[in-house]
Formats: structure tokens, C-alpha cells, sequence
């Protein structure tokens, strides 16, 4: 019987674990914040390049900034979906912080 209450248990606090680290809104969030970071050091190291190859990255650049602009409403997506009537004031400011804003 200790045997099963132990495994129910460690089953239910890996369950809590994961679902807090990966799955939970702010998780998905964070996780695509590192996406859009990504994206911003791989334009900086291709603008970064000698100027004679510098064009050549033009459509990389145009293309991770489009990427980087689609993960950005994703983001304001999911912010809108989950924090939207949220009464909590630590959500908030998540939501608020959290809220991607597009370059001009």
C-alpha cells in the first residue's frame, strides 16, 4: 500500500512540476520571448557581417523580422486569452510586461 501512494504521489507532484515549467500559459510565453531573442541575435550577427555580404542578408534579416513580428502576436495572443479578465495585480503586470510591441 506504500508502494502505491508513493508512486500516486511522485506522479502527482512530476504532473505539477511539468505542467508549471512547460505547459502553463507563462511558460509558453517565456518560451517564445526566447524565440523572438533568438531571432534578434541572428539579425544582429548578420548586420554585424562585412559590408559586401551585408546585402546578401537582406532577405534573411527581412524574413526573421517577419518571423520575429508573427511570434510577437502569438504572444499578445495568448496575453489576451489568459490575463484578459484576470483580477489578479501579479497577473497583470505579467501581462502587461509580457506584451510584444512591433518595430516601425
Amino acid at each position: 500500500m506504500e508502494i502505491v501512494i508513493t508512486i500516486a504521489v511522485t506522479v502527482a507532484v512530476t504532473w505539477i512540476v511539468l505542467y508549471y515549467t512547460l505547459y502553463s500559459p507563462k511558460a509558453q510565453i517565456r518560451r517564445l520571448w526566447k524565440e523572438i531573442f533568438e531571432y534578434a541575435r541572428v539579425i544582429g550577427k548578420y548586420n554585424n557581417m562585412k559590408a559586401g555580404t551585408s546585402i546578401a542578408m537582406e532577405p534573411a534579416i527581412r524574413d526573421l523580422n517577419t518571423k520575429s513580428d508573427k511570434v510577437g502576436k502569438v504572444i499578445n495572443v495568448l496575453l489576451d486569452y489568459h490575463y484578459a479578465d484576470t483580477e489578479d495585480e501579479q497577473d497583470k503586470i505579467f501581462a502587461r510586461d509580457s506584451r510584444y510591441e512591433a518595430k516601425s
